[in-house]
């Protein structure tokens, strides 16, 4: 018997030992675990924060002032000359072309209130200085080299030309701004300078990686748009609807009613159209959308090619996103659908 509990003994000190190193082990994997968390997540902070401040330079506030801003006119090329071209159809610095810009309605009407509104522009450098950082490193096509600020007189609100991207700051004075009253509301919110960042990656995804349809369907073209989607919200570090521009509550509601939005589509032949018009009026800014019985916030159809984008990532973790950016991967919608597995 002696010799049996002592086998019992050395038995059960045993088992007590390996759960105890399991435990141990269990603890200091869990441990690590939170340390290389930790760790990657200041690594993604010190990114952020040691991100190249991409600073505004104003055009807009040269013109305002000229003549008496001459001196500065060098320092400002080479976006002054892109900024002449587009107002004047000559790139000349000529002072009489100055001049002209300096009296132009566009300069009158919205001259002092960018001025106002805009006295600490360098408030953007560090967002949008971080949001080119990421979408250059997340898309190879995409390059920087100067931001400028302009005064425009056309509806685009960013404008991208090669290295070189212009904002046109009278369309960021504020969804309070007594001149966007007669807009509708789905636009007037978006006027305001936090949305800078966002408009600016934007752009710059669209000008460099351009909608090149294959069969020109509403499923190609929500695959794109979702894209789009993805590459801004990675570039801005937010989630999809920050970047999409809808309130939590409206993108909540597209996502809580992604299967019916799904099944509307379907039942009602309107994934394989190719109706311009259909096409615009779910995947452009608009007041809303009707689909099937249901009136969602516009651009829902948008929300759905991000849904169906993010599920083929996760069947096919090692896509990147140039890839989801190309005509080889949104031009083989019907492909890609089934591949992404989407099931609403």
């Amino acid at each position: 018997m002696a010799n049996i509990g002592a086998k019992q003994i050395i038995h059960y000190d045993f088992i007590f030992d390996y759960l105890y190193l399991c435990f141990m082990n269990r603890l200091y994997l869990y441990i690590l675990g939170i340390l290389l968390t930790a760790l990657l997540a200041c690594s993604r902070n010190a990114d952020s924060d040691t991100a190249t401040p991409m600073p505004v330079e104003r055009i807009d506030l040269f013109i305002d002032n000229y003549p008496s801003s001459a001196p500065e006119l060098e320092s400002l090329q080479p976006g002054l000359g892109l900024y002449l071209e587009l107002m004047t159809g000559n790139a000349t610095t000529c002072d009489s072309t100055l001049l002209t810009l300096h009296e132009s309605p566009v300069t009158a009407v919205f001259g002092k209130d960018i001025r106002e509104r805009f006295t600490q522009s360098d408030s953007l450098a560090l967002p949008l200085g971080r949001t080119i950082k990421r979408l250059e490193s997340l898309l190879p096509e995409v390059n920087v080299t100067n931001v400028y600020g302009i005064a425009s007189p056309y509806m685009q609100s960013v404008i991208v030309s090669d290295s070189i991207v212009m904002i046109a700051l009278n369309h960021y004075l504020g969804s309070d701004y007594a001149g966007y009253s007669s807009m509708p509301e789905y636009r007037r919110r978006l006027k305001t300078a936090s949305r800078v960042p966002a408009d600016v990656a934007e752009a710059l995804v669209r000008i460099n990686y351009p909608y090149h349809p294959t069969d020109g369907t509403l499923l190609e073209r929500m695959l794109y748009e979702g894209a789009v989607l993805r590459a801004v919200s990675e570039a801005l570090g937010v989630d999809a609807a920050t970047a999409s521009g809808m309130s939590s509550d409206e993108y909540q509601t597209v996502k809580n009613n992604s299967r019916e939005i799904w099944e509307a589509l379907a039942t009602e032949r309107l994934l394989y159209t190719t109706s311009d018009a259909d096409i615009s009026r779910l995947t452009l800014p608009a007041p809303f959308s009707t689909i099937g019985k249901m009136q969602l916030r516009a651009r829902a159809a948008n929300i759905i090619g991000l849904e169906i984008i993010d599920s083929y990532t996760r069947e096919n973790p090692d896509t990147d996103m140039q890839r989801i950016l190309s005509p080889e991967f949104y031009g083989k919608a019907q492909q890609r659908l089934i591949e992404s597995r989407f099931n609403p």
